[in-house]
């Protein structure tokens, strides 16, 4: 079979869609998070991923709701352009759209904190203070930034280290596999 994966002519293989691959990956990765105690007011409480911005990676994003993960269904909501959940309207996953560097900074200010699991595919994620960053052009992978998820109270399984491209830990990069 991985015989056949590598006979695929090349025209086929540029027609791949990376917003499938990128939301497939996501909803693996939060499969091997945990979050802190009272994320959720109860057991049947949804994991809930907010998303900013509309374009394909959000659209597909947008497929997951309904599906289960863990025992939890999961729910999306939509947020309004600087529209942030806050302690009140708590989500676990936030999708950050391609934004400034200020935009970027202020919504991280915001959410300082927060038990939420920060994603997105804007260059250097995690480099700017993102915990997941989805990456990919020809291939899709991630990035992690563990110090980011320790500061939000959250816990990335070690699993997700030895996959992940890029892992920043104690302020040190480690390149992956």
């Amino acid at each position: 079979m991985v015989l056949a994966f590598h006979t695929i002519p090349g025209t086929v293989r540029a027609q791949f869609k990376k917003e499938p691959v990128m939301t497939a990956l996501l909803y693996n990765v939060t499969r091997f998070v945990t979050w802190p105690e009272g994320s959720f007011p109860d057991r049947d409480a949804p994991l809930i991923i907010a998303l900013q911005g509309e374009g394909p990676l959000q659209q597909e994003i947008a497929s997951l709701n309904g599906k289960q993960i863990d025992g939890r269904t999961i729910a999306i909501k939509r947020l309004s352009p600087n529209q942030l959940p806050d302690r009140y309207r708590l989500c676990h996953v936030l999708f950050i759209p391609q934004s400034s560097q200020q935009e970027l900074t202020d919504t991280m200010e915001k959410i300082a904190g927060q038990p939420i699991l920060t994603v997105s595919d804007m260059q250097d994620f995690a480099r700017k203070g993102g915990i997941l960053h989805l990456e990919g052009a020809q291939n899709v992978s991630f990035s992690l930034n563990l110090d980011s998820a320790q500061q939000a109270g959250l816990v990335l399984s070690s699993k997700l280290f030895r996959l992940a491209n890029l892992v920043i830990k104690d302020g040190q990069e480690k390149e992956g596999p």
